[in-house]
């Protein structure tokens, strides 16, 4: 059996062509039939087809996938069909989650063959700590957890001027960006915190979550042989 098989697989998904490197994922339901491919071989742009009801906007979403993959180094090929569905939010949340299963199941992979960090953060130097107003910390451990951590306000302010606000960042809602990432968390089985530092504007702030949740998740994959075998132990700490 391959590791895939060993691994309880939800209602709807299944896993293709997992190496160390790649893996393909299709999930099937009754509103739409999704498949994302992950390649850390190469890095290429990537290649994205929505096929989606005209009321949803999906087109800047390229741009804020391809922000991803950029930093963690992998290619990504989306295939979304899902004509019936008139919610984005459904659109954003079941990507996350097939994107997350495609990167859980390299990382198993890599775990068992040679050891992963299976812990990240975008945080790699006290520069770092001064210049990055938004940091993202990852921890694949088999439970999902994101929390969004704001220092100079309140979480409800933060809420209304930055989660739920109308403003559009590449013509998307910022709840269906959030709603991405829990999809995301939940597909990886991590846990995901993000800190917000100051009172950003809402189309500056994603660009900036997008870029360095990519940056942790490229620190996620890399190399730890004293890790072969098992995942962390810690909840997405951010050193």
């Amino acid at each position: 059996d391959t590791e895939a098989e060993k691994i309880s697989v939800p209602k709807g998904i299944r896993i293709k062509n997992i190496s160390d490197t790649s893996a393909t994922v299709v999930r099937k339901t009754a509103e739409s039939d999704l498949r994302i491919s992950v390649d850390f071989k190469e890095q290429k742009p990537g290649k994205y087809n929505f096929r989606v009801s005209p009321t949803i906007h999906v087109d800047g979403f390229k741009h804020i996938l391809d922000q991803l993959a950029q930093e963690a180094a992998f290619t990504l090929t989306v295939d979304f069909d899902a004509i019936s569905l008139n919610s984005s939010h459904v659109v954003m949340e079941d990507i996350g989650l097939v994107l997350g299963r495609a990167l859980k199941e390299i990382l198993i992979v890599r775990m068992n063959q040679y050891g992963v960090q299976g812990a990240g953060s975008s945080i790699n130097s006290a520069q770092d700590i001064e210049t990055q107003d938004i940091s993202v910390g990852i921890s694949v451990e088999g439970r999902k957890f994101l929390k969004f951590v704001p220092f100079c306000q309140s979480y409800d302010e933060f809420k209304k001027s930055f989660l739920l606000t109308q403003s559009l960042v590449h013509g998307l809602f910022p709840e269906d960006l959030d709603d991405f990432i829990d999809g995301l968390a939940g597909g990886l089985v991590a846990s995901i915190m993000i800190h917000i530092k100051r009172d950003i504007e809402p189309s500056i702030g994603w660009e900036m979550i997008f870029s360095n949740l990519g940056k942790a998740l490229k620190t996620v994959f890399q190399t730890n042989p004293h890790r072969k075998g098992v995942p962390p132990g810690v909840k997405a700490t951010l050193s």
